[in-house]
C-alpha cells in the first residue's frame, strides 16, 4: 500500500516537472543567454515559446522586439515593442513611437 502511494506521488511530481508552463523560467534564461551572446535569430523562437505560455510576459516581448530589431526585421520589432508598451500600460497608439513615426520605421 505504501509503495503504490509513493509511486503515485513520484508520477505526479514527474508530471508537474514535465509541464511546459513550469519550464518557462528556464526557457527565458535560455533566451536571455542567446540574446546577450548575440544569437538574436536563436533567441526569437525561444522568446516566442515563452510568450505562447505566458502572453503577459512584458520582458519576453521587450527582448523579442530588440532581437527582431538587431536582425533588421523592423515591422516585427515594432509589433513586439507595441505589445510590450501595451502590457506596461504606457503605449498610446495615437502618439506613435518616440521618433514620431506612426507608420513604418525610417
Amino acid at each position: 500500500m505504501k509503495v503504490s502511494i509513493g509511486i503515485g506521488v513520484i508520477v505526479m511530481l514527474l508530471g508537474l516537472w514535465a509541464s511546459p508552463g513550469l519550464a518557462q523560467p528556464q526557457r527565458m534564461s535560455q533566451a536571455l543567454y542567446l540574446y546577450f551572446n548575440g544569437d538574436y535569430r536563436g533567441a526569437i523562437p525561444v522568446l516566442e515559446e515563452v510568450i505562447k505560455y505566458n502572453p503577459k510576459d512584458a520582458q519576453a516581448y521587450y527582448y523579442l522586439a530588440y532581437s527582431h530589431y538587431k536582425i533588421r526585421e523592423f515591422q516585427k520589432s515594432r509589433e513586439a515593442l507595441t505589445e510590450y508598451f501595451r502590457l506596461l500600460g504606457k503605449f498610446r497608439p495615437e502618439y506613435g513611437f518616440p521618433d514620431g513615426n506612426k507608420g513604418t520605421p525610417p
